[in-house]
């Protein structure tokens, strides 16, 4: 997103608008995934 200025990703559904996704979303997002993914590997 960085590399090419994108801000938002539009979600569509059936062509129609119903949200979006934002840089600060992912930043807010991300963290926490990969840290439960870390956290998947250990169990194992």
């Amino acid at each position: 997103m960085l590399n090419y200025n994108i801000q938002r990703f539009e979600i569509l559904e059936n062509e129609k608008l119903v949200g979006d996704i934002t840089q600060t979303d992912l930043t807010e997002f991300l963290p926490s995934i990969i840290l439960i993914n870390a956290t998947r590997e250990n169990i194992k």
